[in-house]
Parts: C-alpha cells; sequence; structure tokens
C-alpha cells in the first residue's frame, strides 16, 4: 500500500483524503463533537499549543489558541468554514504539505483496519516544519486524532495539535 501511496502525483494526497472524509454519511447529531471542543480548548490552555477541531459533519473548524498560536502568529482566526486549517497549512513548504496529507491518508487508512473499540487508543503523530510570526523555521510536533460516531464507521471529528517540538 505505501508503495501506491508514494508513486501518486504530490497534489492527489490532499484531494483524496478530502474527498473520503467529507463522502461520510452520518448518522442524528452525536456528541462527538462537543467532546472535542471541551478537550480542544482544555488541551491549549494546559498544554500551551494550538488545537484545531475540525466537525467533519458541518464543515467547519474552530481553532483554540494557546501560546505557540502566538510564536505561530495565528491569535486572530477562531473559526473557519472548511475542515482543512489553511493558514496553518501556509506556513508549511509544499512539499511538507503533501507528506502531511500522505500521513493523514496513510492513517486514515490504517484505522479503518482496527478493530472499532480499539480505534481510540491510535493518533497519527508527526514532525512538521513550519515558519513562526517572523518568518523563521520551527520545529513542531503535529498530532492528530479521529472520534467517530456512536456505533458507525463515520469520522465525526478530527482534532489535530500543533505544539513547539523539543525533539
Amino acid at each position: 500500500m505505501t508503495i501506491i501511496f508514494m508513486s501518486r502525483i504530490k497534489s492527489i494526497p490532499h484531494k483524496e483524503i478530502d474527498t473520503l472524509l467529507s463522502c461520510q454519511t452520518f448518522t442524528a447529531k452525536d456528541q462527538a463533537t462537543d467532546i472535542a471542543y471541551r478537550y480542544g480548548e482544555s488541551l491549549s490552555a494546559v498544554e500551551k499549543s494550538t488545537v484545531v477541531v475540525s466537525d467533519l459533519r458541518r464543515g467547519t473548524s474552530r481553532i483554540f489558541h494557546g501560546t505557540f498560536s502566538e510564536i505561530l502568529g495565528l491569535n486572530s482566526i477562531t473559526t473557519l468554514e472548511t475542515i482543512w486549517e489553511t493558514d496553518i497549512l501556509s506556513r508549511m513548504s509544499a512539499d511538507e504539505q503533501d507528506e502531511k496529507y500522505l500521513a493523514e491518508l496513510r492513517f486514515y487508512s490504517f484505522i479503518r483496519r482496527v478493530p472499532p473499540l480499539r480505534r481510540g487508543d491510535y493518533y497519527l503523530a508527526a514532525y512538521l516544519r513550519m515558519k513562526n510570526a517572523t518568518g523563521e523555521l520551527v520545529d513542531v510536533l503535529h498530532r492528530m486524532f479521529y472520534l467517530y460516531e456512536n456505533d458507525t464507521d463515520a469520522i465525526a471529528v478530527t482534532a489535530r495539535k500543533s505544539s513547539p517540538n523539543c525533539r
């Protein structure tokens, strides 16, 4: 499977993961979004990180700002009408963005094969490089979690946490 993904044109991973996430069938309102919002708010405050919670049902995102948002120069945005945090992504090179999308696509493929009761045990972690508010590159630890609707395979929410990397 890795060989297939690696041989694709660079722009494909973003389009493919976007299609997979946005073409899901959802049931009645689920509590996953509310839980994720509380999680994002708490994590950004406690860990001083930037947390993006994407509501796949509505196609929106909410950004929770910790101190790391100030380093990146992101404090002004809180709600987006997309699941892709474009202002944050624009701080990475095109190659770095492609690697991020490819990793997310691999994670999506992996997690679909994990028994539903075990899916919450996994998250994607990656080291990224982003430009801070002054244009300097900083190392970032990026973690992504999927939260599922009750009793379905639909991913209701993604939570993405970015914080300074202390390798």
